[in-house]
């Protein structure tokens, strides 16, 4: 699928919007297409684009996730439940 700039801008504001918004979030390609409605091959280019900006990581498996959700052993740091109110 073809984009113009500013629609596959705002679809990558979108999806940063996402990630920041829900701690934990973890998609592949085909569940980044699904939540999205896109199809996988722009998945990929927008998730690719944020490892790029370095807001998120593609780990072995192929999952995306933000790196500062998980260490690596596997556990989300203390730092990540900052939001959380007491």
């Amino acid at each position: 699928m073809r984009w113009a700039f500013d629609d596959a801008r705002a679809m990558l504001q979108r999806i940063r919007g996402e990630f920041r918004e829900m701690p934990g979030l973890k998609l592949t390609i085909a569940q980044a297409a699904r939540l999205w409605h896109l199809d996988p091959d722009s998945s990929r280019v927008f998730l690719d684009a944020l490892v790029v900006d370095g807001l998120l990581k593609r780990k072995a498996d192929g999952v995306y996730l933000v790196p500062s959700d998980v260490t690596s052993d596997g556990v989300r740091p203390l730092h990540a439940f900052s939001h959380v109110k007491k």
